[in-house]
């Protein structure tokens, strides 16, 4: 099997996102790489860059691409994070409601209806939910309406499940027959299956709390994405939520689709309608609330590219270790702005470690909390033994102990959050001259 490099790999992820807006980027680097190579033996490409060409240059071979990419990959608790988020933070404000609206649409063969519909079963609100599941494929629907499942696919779901939840054992939700393993009907009995096809409008005048939309928009060009967007954003309730696939790239810019990008790194977004009936409610970049809503983020962006006359992009590279989502996201959106590029970001102190000397960046913005053992400050002060680069430490309720260990160390900015775009504009501008 052809190898691949983990630099080819970006390279050709970010060439993909560049031409076709095909958001390969933001899932698991290994398994992705194992698919690529796979398709490349495949296909007969003897290098990464024969691959890049047919793919930049034949759009029809694109779609069987991304087919080969994704084969398999539909299974019962994929994206375990994003699940997780879902029990802890979304479901919770919903559970007091007398009936919770679920859209599953493009459901394929049904297995992100049945893992919704377990945690559901295991947090007690399954009795309270009312759920559409629609695709295009009528074989598809037929597959997912029967929750009827090849066993050679067993191990892969229940290892997702424990990813999810170590104590959860999805054995007690199916049956199990000869080849196949099926699952409860208590777990499809709140769930109408019916054929619907994305392109051609919304569904109805129904309105959901939820709708899933996960991994189908890669295949869309950039006007249907817009217009299957607004088809979603009517079937949803105010503050009402759309999940969109770690494959699919950000929603499209649109003034009339105010969707809140909730929970970006998950594709997790948020209908409200408030910001557009008070503009000083809009709050576009800050903590909680990465853009907001679209339409004032451009509105900003445009303002502080005015302001500040960031003419040229800036040849410096920043490295970002944060462990928190929103607040990178946040982080990264400014440095955009400034014309900064993001040599790369890690939520782990002791990796960062080991990264940082590979990716070379320019500055390196860190926080004190990390994920480990290893805060931004043991960090920066492994980093120094083998470089002084300027350091701009971003912190919240710090220790006296900590503020002086930052003061004593050479090179280093720190900026109490919340932050903002001239804070962050000017302690670059003080790591530029440190440089």
């Amino acid at each position: 099997m052809t190898e691949i490099s983990e630099e080819e790999f970006d390279s050709l992820n970010k060439a993909l996102k560049e031409r076709y807006d095909i958001d390969f980027i933001s899932y698991e680097s290994k398994s992705l790489r194992r698919q690529v190579s796979k398709v490349m033996t495949k296909n007969g490409f003897k290098t990464v860059i024969d691959l890049w060409s047919k793919l930049m240059k034949d759009r029809a071979f694109l779609t069987t691409y991304i087919n080969e990419m994704t084969v398999g990959m539909t299974s019962m608790f994929r994206d375990p994070v994003m699940w997780s988020y879902l029990r802890e933070e979304i479901l919770p404000q919903l559970a007091n409601q007398k009936v919770i609206r679920i859209w599953h649409a493009a459901c394929s063969t049904g297995e992100e209806v049945y893992t919704l519909a377990i945690i559901l079963k295991e947090m007690r609100l399954l009795h309270k939910t009312k759920a559409i599941a629609t695709d295009l494929n009528t074989d598809s629907l037929q597959k997912a309406e029967a929750g009827r499942y090849h066993f050679t696919t067993k191990r892969q779901n229940i290892k997702q499940a424990r990813d999810y939840d170590s104590k959860l054992d999805i054995t007690k939700y199916f049956e199990n027959d000869d080849t196949y393993f099926v699952m409860n009907k208590d777990l499809r009995s709140h769930v109408s299956f019916q054929q619907h096809d994305l392109t051609k409008g919304t569904l109805g005048a129904e309105k959901f709390d939820i709708v899933f939309c996960r991994n189908v928009m890669i295949y869309f060009d950039q006007k249907l994405k817009v217009r299957v967007t607004k088809s979603l954003y009517k079937n949803i309730v105010d503050r009402g939520f759309l999940i969109t696939g770690f494959f699919d790239a950000s929603l499209p810019v649109q003034d009339d689709i105010p969707f809140l990008a909730h929970k970006p790194t998950m594709r997790i977004y948020k209908k409200d309608l408030s910001v557009i009936e008070n503009d000083e409610n809009i709050t576009p970049l800050t903590q909680g609330s990465v853009f907001s809503n679209m339409k004032a983020y451009q509105k900003k962006e445009n303002e502080f590219l005015e302001v500040t006359s960031v003419d040229e992009p800036s040849k410096n590279k920043v490295y970002v270790i944060e462990k928190d989502d929103t607040s990178y996201a946040f982080i990264r959106e400014i440095l955009k702005l400034l014309k900064y590029e993001v040599a790369g970001r890690h939520a782990s102190g002791a990796h960062a470690i080991f990264d940082i000397p590979i990716k070379k960046p320019d500055f390196v913005i860190s926080a004190i909390e990390l994920e480990g053992r290893v805060d931004g400050i043991i960090a920066i002060e492994k980093i120094r033994e083998k470089s002084l680069v300027p350091v701009l430490f971003v912190t919240k309720g710090a220790t006296e102990e900590q503020y002086k260990k930052i003061a004593s160390l050479k090179n280093t900015v720190q900026l109490e959050k919340p932050i903002g775009i001239n804070k962050l504009k000017e302690a670059m501008l003080l790591l530029e001259k440190m440089k």
